[in-house]
């Protein structure tokens, strides 16, 4: 087994550039130096007028992604570089908290590079952590501080739009006040007087949206749209740094990956422990985690959408993550269907 390197994947940087002058109707949402944020190991974050156009323009700039996650308030296009991930309005559990349109109108431009407006820069960057995470990301906290005082009357104006005059209040005081460990605190009073704010303004967009999002994120924990992968081979089972090595090699893919030892030889309980580990880790492949099965059993053999069998002869750190890449992109389903 050879060992691992710390080649990562080159950034197509001119094909990222063409794609950028082809798309239409869109904008950067944060992190506007966006090679040097994947060469970071983060990603770029768009929000678009029309999903489906910019998803096409996409696969045809970089090609077919190693997969494709679509969510209720976010498609992902994920390539062993980095991902991009598309949206049209800005969600949280399927409340629309700000309209595209809105933001797109507001947007300026670095040299060619258009951008959202710093107040809905500094705004998304703040409530993404905090409405979906419970946190707040301290890397941002000067620079939404430093917008919130510069724009002050644009921010409490959007804020109030987007989760309503209390939640805004609360928010906006304790930025001011560099006080980010009271908005932390706050963080379920946050999100009931958001709930609040957007049933009662716009109740059946709120109610059909929120009843989306569940049903969503039932469909991907029942269906992930990515298979868990089988590795066989008796021969390799008795090195201890195999997990390690796994984990390793995918980490230069942009793969979150989980690898399970199973115990059983025997076919019949080994697809019921497949199926027992399926079940429990359905939330971690809902957020796009590749589950990776290890079994000494080489002639092991199952007939499912949602297991994929990789014969092991030899690990060999490049040419493994190629093959994962490889399957991947097998069941990437195009054309894509925004549901």
């Amino acid at each position: 087994m050879n060992t691992a390197s710390d080649k990562r994947p080159v950034i197509p940087t001119r094909k990222l550039d063409r794609l950028f002058s082809a798309l239409k109707n869109w904008a950067v949402i944060r992190n506007e130096d966006v090679i040097q944020n994947f060469l970071d190991g983060g990603d770029c974050d768009i929000i678009c007028k029309d999903l489906v156009e910019c998803g096409e323009q996409i696969i045809a700039h970089l090609g077919v992604p190693l997969r494709i996650a679509a969510r209720s308030y976010v498609v992902s296009y994920y390539y062993e570089w980095g991902h991009i991930d598309l949206t049209d309005n800005i969600y949280w559990r399927g409340l629309t908290l700000a309209e595209g349109d809105q933001i797109l109108s507001r947007k300026r431009y670095l040299g060619n590079l258009p951008m959202v407006s710093d107040a809905d820069e500094s705004i998304v960057s703040l409530l993404n952590s905090v409405l979906w995470g419970g946190f707040v990301k301290k890397r941002y906290v000067f620079k939404i501080h430093e917008i919130f005082s510069n724009t002050q009357s644009e921010v409490e104006r959007i804020l109030h739009h987007m989760l309503g005059k209390n939640a805004s209040k609360l928010l906006i005081e304790k930025s001011m006040e560099h006080d980010w460990d009271a908005i932390e605190k706050n963080v379920r009073d946050l999100r009931n007087l958001t709930k609040c704010h957007h049933f009662t303004k716009h109740p059946k967009r709120s109610l059909s949206g929120y009843v989306s999002f569940f049903f969503s994120e039932f469909r991907l924990r029942v269906s992930p749209g990515i298979p868990a992968l089988i590795l066989r081979n008796r021969e390799l089972f008795g090195n201890k740094n195999l997990k390690s090595f796994i984990l390793k090699s995918l980490e230069q893919n942009e793969f979150r990956a989980k690898v399970i030892q199973l115990k059983y030889s025997i076919s019949v309980l080994t697809k019921i422990e497949l199926l027992k580990h399926r079940f429990l880790n359905s939330s971690f492949m809902a957020r796009n985690g590749l589950l990776i099965f290890l079994t000494h059993n080489s002639n092991f053999e199952i007939q499912s959408a949602s297991f994929h069998v990789m014969d092991v002869k030899d690990l060999h750190f490049d040419k493994f993550s190629e093959d994962v890449c490889k399957v991947m992109r097998n069941f990437t389903k195009l054309p894509l269907v925004i549901q």
